[in-house]
């Protein structure tokens, strides 16, 4: 069974056909946008496909044979449960071509429905019909809960169930009965295999060829005609997953014929298991694919922010332009709201405009929580009777200068809430909360722009960019049991090239990163936080291989940056349970692992190069397992190259025996011993380069 859906943009409303549903939809005038062009269509796919229906119940009430349910009564009902299972956990197809995006719902219940024909005939299709009436029902049903239409929606999609589940077995067990098959299928003859196999093809085939002529007609009044290629597109869609799987029906009948009920349900419920595990990977590909538009558009915004006036007066604008495009669904609602401060007003973005009925004391809630975000669960919008999805809400923070350690004000909030049949908001968090940065980066921008009118422009550009990279830093270390964490940087002027990060991942592993982009001042920053966002992007997609994260970083930094920088850096993933460290090295300098022994530390060098260097390289990953006492040491080239007055450099080894000096310490003190040598060394000297260091222990 299918579902297709098709978006319009043009003046579709022309048209003999167009007035003839007006006509029988008056209420359709009274509609706008893309709620119209839906409503539209699921009433033209309605129409057109109600003769066929009708033809096909009348021809279904000639041609059963209900005797056959006495006999195989129970095959029926495993059949009935199978098929209601799978048609309730349909995964997606989507292809996407020239005319636009023509996504189709499926599963695996054509296979089963097909098995049962071939056992038990045409009188199987009552359970197909039970099936789509029950589910289409229940949907009705929840659309009049969100004050949808709950007729011409559940109408349409009923339709095109009944004509892929109905009529087109209807019209092949004809065919077939003419090639000689037998009913039920006993025999493993090649006569029956090919009579089996033509009508499955014309069942596969026939829908996808009575839906072209509607949806070319909805393409062609829409301006955008349907092509040859795009025709053929949307029919190998409709029919080569059909296609693909039907013939198993044959041996399902045959088990079932040659060992009897048993053998049937041992394949029905491998079929349903299958369904069920592509159901969860459609589930998944969309979540990912969610993530993948989501970082996109960020990225997008953030371009469009960085390219907009210093003073933020039109982010509004800007907003507005990119919201829609950052949650396209009908159904997603998003509002950014901004606190009125010291004279300015404030302001809110709604999209869809007017569609989100928030209270001002929803964001002085958010205002008062002591968390960076909020939850609500069970969120019902007050024109509706059911519960439309969870929401978050997530703070805007401000930047101060000098604070960056402290918990930041809020000065606004972003709301998102995400119909629950279609997406889980909490899923879009992490969006969000970059959404929100962006935004406090911003409005910091916009402040500082005031500043700089008053004062040298250059010295309040770096002093911006210090506290953006600033604010990018973790706010805190990560307490893991077992294990002792420190980390520090200490910037060689306002703006500093290097940077750490504390990555949380799933099952409670942890991703540490330490990097040092090749320059200093504005530019380094803004490469900075464009490098730390990709790398915390991927590093939560790919939490298992590091090397992926470097690629498709550097991918992406090269896709979206123009400049001669580029970054070094030690990325690892720790597993705090086993020990087990997967790293990577992107040019950066070789991490140690110091233990008690008096033998040379273990050195973590290069598994590539630096990023944004050069497209399509590949990075290696090794793991290593650390043991109890164990120091992992990090760093940046400030503490090796760290010059005295001579200029000489205080280099590696010094480092590592102040850490062996200290094996028995806190990490803490460790860290103070590591920068009181180098401080000792360097004497007067001024600092040229950012020191950055990150020591862990297994204790």
């Amino acid at each position: 069974m299918s579902d297709a859906a098709i978006t319009t943009t043009s003046s579709w409303q022309n048209g003999r056909f167009a007035r003839i549903i007006f006509r029988i939809r008056p209420n359709l005038a009274k509609l706008s946008g893309e709620a119209q062009v839906q409503a539209y269509l699921h009433t033209a796919l309605a129409i057109y496909l109600a003769p066929l229906v009708i033809i096909s119940l009348i021809w279904l009430a000639v041609a059963a044979d209900f005797s056959r349910f006495t006999e195989n009564w129970l095959a029926f009902i495993i059949l009935f449960a199978a098929i209601f299972f799978m048609d309730r956990q349909t995964f997606m197809l989507e292809v996407t071509n020239e005319q636009g995006n023509l996504s189709f719902t499926s599963s695996l219940s054509n296979l089963a429905l097909w098995a049962g024909i071939l056992i038990a005939g045409p009188l199987i299709l009552w359970v197909s019909l039970l099936v789509s009436v029950i589910l289409r029902v229940k949907a009705g049903y929840q659309l009049r809960k969100y004050n949808q239409d709950p007729v011409w929606e559940p109408l349409s999609q009923l339709a095109q169930d009944l004509l892929s589940a109905l009529f087109a077995p209807l019209v092949a067990l004809l065919v077939y009965a003419l090639l000689g098959g037998e009913l039920p299928l006993t025999t493993p003859s090649l006569q029956m295999w090919g009579a089996a196999f033509i009508a499955m093809f014309v069942a596969a085939t026939l829908p996808g060829l009575i839906l072209l002529p509607i949806l070319s007609y909805l393409n062609r009044v829409a301006d955008v005609p349907l092509s040859g290629t795009g025709s053929a597109q949307i029919l190998l869609q409709m029919t080569s997953l059909s296609l693909i799987m039907s013939p198993f029906a044959v041996l399902v009948a045959l088990a079932f014929a040659q060992g009897g009920l048993g053998a049937f349900f041992f394949f029905i419920l491998g079929i349903v298991l299958v369904n069920m595990l592509a159901y969860y990977m459609s589930q998944t590909a969309e979540q990912s694919r969610q993530r993948t538009r989501e970082l996109t558009h960020l990225e997008a915004l953030s371009e469009a922010i960085l390219q907009a006036p210093p003073d933020a007066s039109n982010l509004p604008d800007i907003l507005r332009q990119h919201l829609p495009r950052l949650y396209p669904h009908q159904f997603d609602l998003v509002a950014v709201h901004l606190f009125a401060e010291n004279g300015d007003a404030g302001w809110t973005v709604e999209h869809p405009p007017n569609k989100l009925p928030l209270l001002a004391e929803t964001w002085q809630t958010l205002a008062n929580a002591a968390a960076d975000h909020l939850i609500l669960q069970d969120v019902v919008l007050p024109d509706m009777k059911a519960v439309y999805g969870d929401a978050v809400l997530v703070k805007i923070p401000e930047i101060m200068p000098g604070a960056e350690t402290a918990v930041p004000a809020c000065i606004g909030g972003v709301y998102l809430l995400r119909h629950k049949q279609h997406a889980n908001t909490r899923d879009s968090l992490p969006a969000v909360q970059a959404l929100a940065a962006q935004m406090g980066s911003a409005l910091y921008r916009a402040k500082a722009h005031k500043k700089m009118l008053t004062s040298q422009k250059m010295a309040q550009e770096l002093e911006f960019a210090g506290h953006i990279q600033t604010s990018f830093l973790p706010k805190y270390v990560p307490q893991l049991a077992g294990w002792e964490i420190t980390a520090t940087i200490i910037p060689a002027r306002q703006t500093s090239g290097d940077f750490y990060d504390f990555i949380a991942l799933e099952n409670g592993r942890l991703g540490l990163l330490v990097a040092d982009v090749s320059d200093k001042g504005m530019g380094a920053a803004l490469y900075m936080a464009l490098s730390r966002t990709l790398l915390r992007t991927y590093a939560t997609q790919y939490p298992d291989n590091p090397e992926i994260v470097l690629k498709l970083s550097n991918e992406r930094i090269l896709t979206d940056t123009e400049t001669d920088q580029f970054v070094t850096l030690f990325y690892g993933v720790l597993d705090p349970e086993t020990g087990t460290l997967v790293y990577a090295n992107a040019g950066h300098n070789p991490a140690f692992v110091i233990d008690r022994s008096p033998d040379k530390p273990l050195s973590l060098g290069y598994t590539g190069i630096p990023l944004g260097m050069f497209p399509d390289m590949d990075w290696q990953q090794k793991r290593i397992q650390l043991a109890v006492g164990d120091v992992l040491l990090m760093y940046t080239d400030g503490i090796p190259e760290a010059e005295d007055s001579t200029r000489a450099e205080f280099g590696e080894a010094p480092m590592i025996t102040a850490v062996r000096e200290h094996m028995d310490d806190e990490v803490k003190e460790i860290e103070t011993a590591v920068l009181d040598a180098v401080r000792d060394f360097v004497g007067d000297a001024p600092q040229f380069d950012d020191i950055t260091l990150m020591i862990v222990k297994r204790v």
